[in-house]
């Protein structure tokens, strides 16, 4: 299915009335809240997507869940007992590096700012102020700089364990040793009411699945002429927890509970989100706004109209931004990029107008005293690179296309590169690229002599895209950096589906559709970028606002602004 009926089918799917007289949207609203929206985009990326099937079915999962009840009810008590394991492991953690006293000894005027501070963003990085690379959180680094400097906030960061959980307590011990931060994992505040409640919740929403699986509009619904071996009508089961929706939304439920009592011992006086639409940050907005706290969200990467995180139908987020059914849980306010996307969400996305402001990327604070130069020798050295060749940079977004386009790609760009002789590949994969693909590039690499380099998917991108020569994507935000960056950008999409980032229509990337392509387009822009350069500081101004060092101070103003007024925007000018 192509994205635009993808998108169109889902919106259809949460609001026909079915046979049973309500809505799935209906049907999933739990205490006054429209639960659907937790699992909304996740659900549009999961039927677009064919990473989830190709993962069950290697593994074998559907087969095993599907044949053996017994097997499925032990998942399920195994996922049930882990969340008291991880609110013991989690205090003990914080217990190990002392900061229990420290999460304890917060009052409401220490002025808390709570981030949401990803462990995909815990990296090292480079910056301009410091010869080495810092340890950090690369979204949040340059806001908490500028708030630190304020003398004013106590930051305090949490985000939950994620599967593998080895990986992420790792990241937890770390932030607790080398972190200024006070990082309390979210796990710490499962209590054993909650249990309690998402046992009732679940209990619940089996009412709800017995009223819809034998619903005949929904049957009808899921039953699509371009889908005739109805894989549509088998992801829809997985994706509701093997045919029992109930554990699904009740997981929805405890979150919310979970982020209440969060806020009941932190107390923060605003919470500044990085990804506003992952069930995580939904349920902070909820509990945010039943607790009066409020919250400010920061564009997390590229937005097009596509996005179903931030594009929504009219009506689907009300003008005072309420949580209530049947409305979308969005921030009091989002910090965008640029006039682009801020036109993008309240023209095409439903926001209202003063709850949408631009202020840059801070992340990209450091672009303007990166020194490009010692970056360049320190990652050449570390890469064991030819400081006489040319760099190519693929990013590589392995897990949103399909097998068969990815074995494209990677015989495309390996002989391509081959061909060329007198450059060398540097393939950084996206951070959330599983495993499995890691493997598939380095077997398909075999067959090939080319100066590839494999770097960490926790390397600096910026660093990396400050030392290239040429930058190779599909539709990252890796792409806004590499213009920001006045380097070379090459969109390879040969996948057939249109192209979701306007970088080729903007004029600051060369389109390639065709394998044969990719060779001569590489070579041209190598020689010569001023087809594109020409148009890069329009775009910039268009898509970034400015890349002046200054978007961290303009989040910073907007997060006081919040916490003076409670989060209604009184200032509603565009920031200097």
């Amino acid at each position: 299915m192509q994205p635009e009926s993808v998108m169109d089918y889902v919106n259809r799917l949460k609001d026909t009335k079915l046979a049973c007289g309500k809505t799935l949207m209906e049907l999933t609203t739990y205490k006054g809240v429209a639960l659907w929206w937790f699992a909304d985009v996740a659900f549009y990326y999961y039927l677009f997507s064919q990473e989830y099937a190709d993962q069950c079915r290697e593994a074998g999962l559907g087969r095993k869940i599907g044949a053996n009840g017994l097997f499925r009810a032990l998942v399920r008590r195994v996922y049930y007992i882990s969340d008291y394991l991880f609110a013991v492991i989690a205090y003990l953690v914080l217990l190990r590096f002392n900061r229990i006293k420290q999460v304890r000894s917060l009052r409401p005027e220490d002025k808390v700012i709570l981030i949401t501070g990803e462990d995909i963003e815990w990296r090292t990085f480079y910056t301009g102020d410091r010869v080495e690379p810092v340890l950090s959180d690369q979204f949040f680094h340059a806001i908490i700089r500028k708030l630190n400097e304020t003398g004013k906030y106590r930051i305090v960061s949490t985000f939950p364990l994620r599967c593998p959980y080895i990986p992420s307590i790792r990241v937890i011990i770390n932030k607790c040793k080398y972190w200024d931060v006070l990082h309390v994992p979210f796990n710490l505040f499962f209590r054993c009411r909650i249990g309690e409640e998402r046992s009732k919740a679940k209990h619940h929403f089996r009412k709800v699945w017995e009223l819809l699986k034998d619903d005949k509009t929904l049957v009808s619904l899921l039953d699509l002429p371009e889908d005739p071996d109805r894989e549509i009508r088998k992801k829809i089961k997985n994706y509701f927890a093997y045919d029992r929706p109930e554990y699904v939304f009740a997981e929805f439920a405890k979150f919310i509970s979970m982020a209440e009592v969060m806020l009941e011992s932190i107390r923060p006086a605003v919470i500044v989100i990085e990804d506003e639409y992952s069930v995580f940050e939904r349920a902070l907005i909820v509990a945010a706004k039943k607790k009066n706290v409020p919250c400010v969200a920061i564009q997390h990467g590229v937005i097009h109209e596509l996005h179903k995180g931030y594009i929504y139908q009219t009506g689907e987020i009300s003008p005072d931004l309420s949580v209530k059914a049947p409305l979308v849980p969005t921030a009091d306010v989002t910090a965008v990029y640029g006039q682009y996307h801020k036109e993008l969400l309240t023209q095409a996305g439903g926001y209202p107008e003063n709850a949408v402001v631009i202020t840059g990327q801070p992340r990209y604070d450091r672009m303007t005293d990166l020194d490009r130069e010692s970056v360049r020798s320190k990652l050449i050295e570390e890469w064991r690179l030819d400081p006489s060749k040319k760099i190519v940079l693929w990013t590589t977004q392995c897990h949103g296309i399909s097998d068969a386009e990815n074995k494209l790609n990677f015989h495309a760009v390996f002989d391509s590169i081959s061909a060329i002789g007198d450059v060398q590949l540097i393939i950084k994969q996206h951070p959330g690229e599983p495993e499995r693909y890691d493997t598939m590039i380095r077997e398909h690499l075999e067959g090939y002599s080319i100066d590839a380099h494999i770097v960490a998917k926790d390397a600096d991108t910026l660093g990396l895209l400050a030392v290239s020569d040429l930058v190779l994507l599909l539709n990252s935000t890796t792409g806004l950096e590499a213009v920001a960056l006045q380097k070379p950008l090459i969109v390879m999409n040969l996948g057939g589906q249109p192209d979701i980032v306007n970088y080729v229509q903007e004029g600051v990337a060369c389109g390639v559709y065709r394998p044969e392509d990719i060779k001569p387009t590489i070579e041209q822009l190598l020689r010569d970028d001023s087809c594109l350069a020409r148009n890069r500081e329009e775009f910039i101004r268009k898509y970034l606002y400015r890349v002046d060092g200054k978007a961290a101070e303009r989040v910073v103003a907007l997060i006081e602004e919040c916490i003076e007024t409670g989060g209604v925007r009184v200032a509603r000018r565009q920031r200097a």
